[in-house]
């Protein structure tokens, strides 16, 4: 993986009352259709199992 065809996200976050409705995932898609990097890094904390078990 290379630095320069990597987006590094460092932190997306969604309102206790959006979660679990894949609103993260179609935020990131939309940001992400028109790069042309081929690798993606999401910073995730240690707490925020479902967006680890997502990756």
């Amino acid at each position: 993986m290379a630095p320069s065809n990597t987006v590094v996200v460092h932190e997306l976050a969604v309102d206790s009352d959006y979660r679990g409705q894949r609103n993260a995932k179609s935020c990131l898609a939309s940001a992400l259709e028109n790069r042309t990097e081929s690798s993606i890094v999401l910073g995730v904390y240690e707490r925020a199992e479902d967006a680890r078990s997502d990756c």
